[in-house]
């Protein structure tokens, strides 16, 4: 495996991104009391979550040479 902490780091902040797009969206359509579409936009948020965590299980079993921040995350 040729994995790098970097492409963790660019999936990371991928969906980050991807969640504060949602978090825009859903404020936007709460505002025009559009619930059901919020309502759907909430359930991808939750994806966006379960992905996150999914990222952090893989960083956390690689346990990348070139993850300096690895011990603050998880602990030696």
């Amino acid at each position: 495996m040729n994995i790098k902490c970097k492409d963790i780091d660019a999936i990371s902040s991928a969906l980050c991104y991807a969640n504060a797009m949602l978090d825009t969206k859903i404020e936007l359509l709460e505002k025009k009391e559009f619930s059901d579409a919020a309502n759907a936009y909430k359930s991808k948020k939750e994806e966006l979550k379960k992905a996150m965590a999914s990222l952090q299980k893989i960083r956390k079993e690689l346990h990348l040479k070139d993850d300096y921040s690895y011990d603050e995350v998880f602990g030696k």
